[in-house]
């Protein structure tokens, strides 16, 4: 259902410690300026009234949208690769596994 604390309060853990990235060939602020541009893609939808795949809680901070964002990518990664690659794309690095190919 894409609903996880566990995995959810793992991803604040991670973000608070700066892990992440560990095979990638760029920066970790480079990267993070990709996810800042889908974070604020979501804030404006979220503002408009849209409906959204991550849950609207995602809109709160950037904090809380990586969060909901790795629990979507883990519970429903499919679903989230199909509404959001870029996104999909960027925590795929970030975490170095590609968990919609774990069918």
């Amino acid at each position: 259902d894409g609903y996880n604390v566990v995995l959810h309060e793992f991803a604040h853990y991670l973000d608070a410690e700066g892990r992440g990235l560990a095979a990638s060939t760029r920066t970790l602020e480079a990267w993070h300026d990709e996810l800042v541009a889908e974070y604020d893609s979501l804030c404006d939808g979220v503002d408009r009234g849209q409906p959204t795949f991550l849950d609207p809680y995602a809109a709160e901070d950037e904090v809380e949208f990586f969060a909901v964002a790795s629990e979507e990518f883990i519970e429903c990664s499919a679903e989230l690769r199909e509404a959001h690659p870029r996104l999909y794309s960027l925590l795929r690095e970030f975490y170095g596994i590609d968990p919609a190919q774990w069918a």
